[in-house]
């Protein structure tokens, strides 16, 4: 056995070979994978594969795409078998699973309410080059840097309400990874900046935390509304730390966003810190 999957909402857990094999699942009968389906994996080799609540998907090194687990969940794709076809990478919400090709195209399937029907983003989901889920909804960014998002429409409300829209979505051409729950997201861009926004009660606030975040990230972190046009220069070059846009103010959202450059005073010695 080389590698244990399992999520903290999912009751059953994957065991992988050296070679990718699924070797086994247990836990849950709701979500392991039965004889049959263990007999179709036999032979392959996965590459890429990851969990809803009560299901499972994996890809194949030929990209093709295995499910298994309770149908409500994701675990039945028969309905988009046919265009789950070159499958580079499968990505889950809390009960439903998208699936990135290599022709950039997106193929979702599981419950609706979690992402698993993309129809009125589908048009849109073309030239994708990078796939993000959270806990109810599918992120993608197109080569063109536009960011396209789908599911719960209540979690698309709270996207828009708190500004995700207005302030965020624009840096999501430089998105390097993404994070959310129920009602707040995090970002991380490729020069190092943090971004989070949403409900302050579950996460979308960070200026609690943003002293121990300049000490850790080296730069002075901008408050949310905060009016400022000034570049912090450190030992790793410019790094912005625009405002929030007074439109942004004017929908009751916040975005936090913190910055990679190095400050030369930090009262607190540099430390790693779980969740930011």
């Amino acid at each position: 056995v080389k590698e244990i999957v399992g999520k903290i909402h999912n009751s059953a857990f994957t065991a992988l070979g050296e070679d990718g094999q699924v070797l086994a699942t247990w836990g849950s009968s709701r979500c392991c994978a039965s004889k049959e389906v263990l007999k179709q994996l036999k032979n392959v080799k996965v590459k890429n594969i990851d969990c809803t609540a009560l299901a499972w998907a994996a890809v194949s090194q030929n990209g093709e795409v295995f499910t298994w687990g309770m149908p409500c969940s994701g675990g039945d794709s028969r309905d988009v078998q046919d265009r789950l076809q070159n499958v580079t990478k499968v990505v889950a919400s809390h009960a439903a699973f998208a699936a990135l090709l290599e022709d950039g195209s997106v193929v979702s399937w599981g419950d609706p309410l979690f992402g698993g029907d993309d129809f009125e983003v589908r048009a849109e989901l073309k030239n994708i080059v990078k796939l993000f889920s959270c806990y109810n909804m599918f992120l993608a960014i197109r080569q063109d840097g536009k960011a396209i998002r789908w599911g719960n429409p209540a979690v698309n409300e709270i996207w828009e309400h708190h500004g995700g829209h207005l302030e965020v979505e624009p840096l999501l051409g430089n998105l390097q990874d993404f994070a959310g729950n129920d009602r707040a997201f995090a970002a991380v861009l490729t020069d190092g900046s943090v971004l989070s926004w949403g409900d302050p009660k579950t996460g979308g606030d960070n200026k609690e935390l943003q002293e121990t975040i300049e000490c850790i990230l080296g730069s002075r972190v901008p408050t949310p509304y905060e009016p400022s046009s000034e570049k912090s220069t450190g030992e790793s070059g410019d790094s912005d730390t625009s405002d929030v846009s007074d439109g942004l103010k004017e929908h009751g959202g916040t975005v936090t966003r913190t910055t990679e450059a190095r400050s030369a005073a930090c009262p607190l010695p540099p430390r790693t810190m779980s969740g930011i």
